[in-house]
């Protein structure tokens, strides 16, 4: 059993519903409302290749230059105050916090055709020696 609503008009909702349409409508036909500015948001893809991770951020219209990548402790973080309206770039910060034993001249970065590309090599993994105790 299907069970649908419906609106009731009767003639007098009607010419209700048209007197307030005539006094409001012209008010609001001349207000505009600013648009407010929401966060950005930015399109980023973290990959994992043998060696290293690579973060991927969409950028576009913006020159490598405008880009400000620091490290510090075991957080990334790349940010830009550009924007560029043509493509709805706005300003953004992200961060991404890093495996420990990093160090930061193992982290490079490329900007191409409107991706940034920051590498980041993985932390060698050693293998810890394993030494036979003899019992006497």
């Amino acid at each position: 059993m299907t069970i649908s609503l419906a609106t009731y008009r009767t003639p007098t909702t009607n010419r209700l519903d048209s007197l307030f349409d005539s006094l409001f409508d012209p008010f609001f036909e001349s207000v505009t409302i600013p648009r407010k500015r929401t966060t950005a948001t930015v399109n980023t893809k973290v990959t994992t290749e043998d060696n290293k991770y690579i973060i991927s951020v969409a950028a576009p219209g913006l020159d490598k230059e405008d880009f400000n990548i620091t490290v510090a402790e075991e957080t990334l973080t790349i940010q830009t105050d550009k924007e560029v309206a043509e493509f709805e770039t706005s300003a953004f910060t992200k961060t991404w916090t890093l495996p420990e034993g990093i160090p930061p001249d193992k982290i490079s970065a490329d900007y191409h055709q409107g991706i940034l590309r920051v590498t980041v090599e993985k932390p060698e993994v050693t293998t810890p020696e394993t030494v036979t105790i003899k019992v006497t």
